[in-house]
């Protein structure tokens, strides 16, 4: 897609019992403190998730984050549980940032990618929409993102 700018984050599914271990690994492998996701960050999944930022600056990612499912009964729960039980833990997001979301939607639907939702939603730094399942992706998710003006340094400043 050429709407695509560069790497947002790349999520991780962990058990439940993982979920602390993982954490303090991607810290010292970062050499950063995780921050803890806010549930205004993930209204539609009540997931626990840390993320673990990388310096600012010109890099292609700007964090690595750490979920697990709990025990609410919500979508991205369930999706979890069933990527944990086919695959086990590992990469199942990416997300990406864009310039223009609505052209990155149009864009992903015209090659044949269909996205979760007819447009994107708001969450608390920005709006983004992700790709509905498609197994060539192998399972992993790919969520179209834009922050907010000022999102990035409210995420990061853990407001």
């Amino acid at each position: 897609m050429k709407s695509i700018l560069f790497l947002k984050t790349v999520d991780i599914v962990v058990y439940p019992e993982n979920f602390d271990t993982a954490v303090a690994a991607w810290e010292k492998m970062l050499g950063a403190k995780a921050i803890p996701m806010k549930p205004e960050y993930n209204p539609q999944g009540k997931a626990k998730a840390a993320h673990i930022g990388l310096p600012p600056g010109e890099y292609a990612c700007h964090a690595v984050g750490i979920f697990t499912p709990t025990d609410e009964p919500a979508e991205d729960n369930e999706r979890m549980r069933q990527h944990l039980a086919k695959h086990g833990e590992g990469v199942f997001l990416l997300a990406w940032m864009v310039d223009d979301l609505d052209k990155a939607q149009a864009e992903a639907r015209a090659e044949g990618f269909p996205l979760a939702w007819d447009a994107p939603t708001d969450y608390a730094v920005g709006f983004h929409n992700f790709n509905a399942e498609h197994a060539p992706l192998q399972d992993i998710r790919m969520q179209l993102a834009v922050h907010k003006p000022g999102g990035l340094d409210q995420w990061r400043s853990g407001e």
